[in-house]
């Protein structure tokens, strides 16, 4: 299915102040405008008004009669509870669809209208081709759309959001990516199944999430976050681990070496697994790595590791290939989770 402009059997989301373009069984198409946005336009009216008013002098003498009584206030609604974990890092408890929430069935999702909100679907894939577009409560199971990832986010759209999105490879691809591109936010999102959980390329937000249960064979190459050059990440929040599978992996792997790793805040995060559970972005002595391409600029700021797989939590140890000399690279505040001890880089 495709929400935008133009194609044969094109769904379309269209413009307007306040339009709902489909309601039904939990999913909701449309958005509304309230001036200062992408086609707005200077003199858009706030949603569902039916005219403007335009106050000026009074034309009357008539004298005013005795003033209403004051209506009550009306309480404000509850804000929702938030979903906590027993350790106060994500699980399935606290990402994902919220229980109880209605999905549609979508098949293949292809998003080209700017501003789009999409809420309760179950895609196969989805592929964001606009700008400011919103996925909320809705599951991505199994597809791909002809792309490596099964969202994936077009590297010319801006200020995409994921929120509470379950993301399930399914067990059907042993070497693509849960999501990936550029330009998004990720936040309390739930994803595994697949070989790489999270893989950016510029300008990502991941928070609140959790990775993990991801699928592997002997071609695999498993990371619940990758980056293999790119930057302008922050990290924050969530629960990555990378489970034992045939090839080992990472939970977070700064690995550049198809470009420079720059810029990349990594705080209150959970990391477990993998054959060391960070790799920190410095390609080390190896041959095939181009030294221009070392990580810089890389913070990792309180941060815990934990021991759920492996009593080093990697295989091998908690952390490799991160170079405290670097330009702008800090190590603080990280520790293990059962003891609370520091770790070292």
């Amino acid at each position: 299915m495709r929400v935008g402009a133009g194609g044969r059997g094109t769904a379309l989301v269209a413009a307007g102040a306040g339009l709902a373009v489909l309601v039904g069984a939990g999913l909701i198409w449309g958005w509304t405008r309230t001036g200062g946005g992408p086609g707005s336009g200077a003199g858009a009216l706030p949603a569902g008004s039916a005219g403007l008013a335009v106050a000026g002098p009074a034309a009357s003498t008539a004298t005013a009669g005795p003033s209403p009584s004051p209506k009550p206030t009306a309480k404000p609604s509850p804000s929702p509870t938030p979903r906590r974990s027993k350790n106060g890092f994500p699980d399935a408890s606290t990402t994902g669809v919220p229980p109880g929430t209605k999905l549609r069935d979508v098949g293949e999702l292809t998003i080209t209208k700017a501003g789009s909100t999409i809420t309760g679907v179950r895609a196969k894939c989805i592929i964001i081709r606009a700008s400011n577009v919103t996925v909320r409560r809705s599951l991505v199971r199994g597809g791909s759309c002809g792309s490596a990832r099964q969202v994936e986010v077009a590297e010319n759209v801006r200020n995409a959001l994921l929120e509470d999105v379950e993301i399930d490879g399914a067990h059907v691809h042993a070497r693509g990516a849960g999501l990936g591109g550029s330009h998004f936010t990720c936040r309390r999102c739930d994803i595994h199944g697949m070989a790489r959980g999270i893989q950016p390329n510029y300008d990502a937000v991941i928070e609140d999430s959790y990775v993990h249960d991801l699928y592997g064979t002997s071609i695999s190459e498993n990371l619940a976050f990758s980056s293999n050059g790119g930057g302008r990440y922050v990290i924050r929040g969530n629960n990555l681990e990378m489970n034992d599978v045939p090839t080992g992996g990472m939970a977070l792997g700064l690995i550049g070496d198809w470009g420079p790793i720059d810029d990349v805040l990594v705080e209150n995060n959970l990391f477990n697994g993998g054959g060391y559970a960070v790799w920190g972005g410095d390609p080390g002595e190896t041959t095939d790595k181009n030294p221009d391409y070392y990580a810089r600029n890389v913070r990792f700021l309180n941060n815990a590791f934990g021991r759920k797989f492996f009593k080093k939590c990697g295989y091998y140890g908690p952390v490799a290939a991160f170079d405290t000399k670097a330009k702008g690279n800090r190590w603080s505040g990280n520790y293990w989770l059962d003891t609370r001890k520091p770790v070292p880089p």
